[in-house]
């Protein structure tokens, strides 16, 4: 018998939104885990209607928050801020990621 947990329809049911794959500029500013203020600009890899995850430069520890900002689609708008919490990391796997 399958461990339900590690069954991908069953972690599929467990989310609140469903997640996309697109590509949104970002710019991610806040302070990383020795203190430093940052601010970097990146894109989505995915997203949802409650977060999304980005590559970053930086390492932020968990809970710390961040602020997003997307640009407008219309370039006389300024852009969408939103403050983030960060609430999961992973760690490169190698020295190139």
């Amino acid at each position: 018998m399958a461990d339900s947990a590690a069954d991908p329809k069953f972690e599929a049911q467990k989310r609140r939104s469903t997640r996309i794959s697109q590509a949104v500029p970002v710019t991610v500013t806040g302070v990383d885990a020795l203190g430093r203020s940052f601010q970097e600009r990146t894109s989505t890899a995915v997203v949802s209607c409650h977060g999304c995850r980005y590559q970053s430069k930086h390492y932020v520890l968990k809970n710390t928050w961040v602020t997003l900002e997307v640009p407008h689609s219309e370039a006389d708008h300024p852009p969408r801020s939103v403050r983030a919490r960060v609430t999961w990391i992973q760690r490169p796997r190698t020295v190139r990621e």
